[in-house]
């Protein structure tokens, strides 16, 4: 079984247009979030979980235990699998992708078009 990510967020590990989760409402992140008089904003945050919903939003289709992201039908430019523990990307990185802003980083590193839809 692979290691689960903790849901504490930290400021390092956030982007500009990062979305996340502040008292029940999805926020995306701004560059005056990153100035120091807010951030006691950032450390009350939270990850929004991924799920199948968002996925399809997005663009994937669902292959049984695999999430498939098409850039031009037919080729494909992302797979997420999935098992009990959640979504994860079946490569070297063999890291689980388990909110959303992860996914936002995982589409830039494998430079995904699009902007994640919520």
């Amino acid at each position: 079984m692979k290691e689960k990510i903790n849901k504490t967020m930290k400021v390092n590990e956030l982007m500009i247009g990062d979305w996340v989760n502040y008292k029940g409402v999805y926020n995306q992140i701004t560059p005056v979030d990153f100035d120091y008089d807010h951030r006691e904003w950032i450390k009350k945050i939270e990850p929004i979980p991924l799920t199948e919903e968002i996925l399809e939003e997005n663009g994937f289709v669902n292959k049984g235990d695999e999430w498939v992201h098409y850039s031009d039908f037919p080729f494909i430019d992302f797979i997420l699998n999935k098992d009990s523990d959640g979504f994860y990307i079946d490569c070297m990185l063999d890291g689980y992708i388990q909110y959303v802003h992860e996914l936002q980083h995982a589409f830039k590193l494998f430079k995904v078009d699009g902007e994640i839809i919520i």
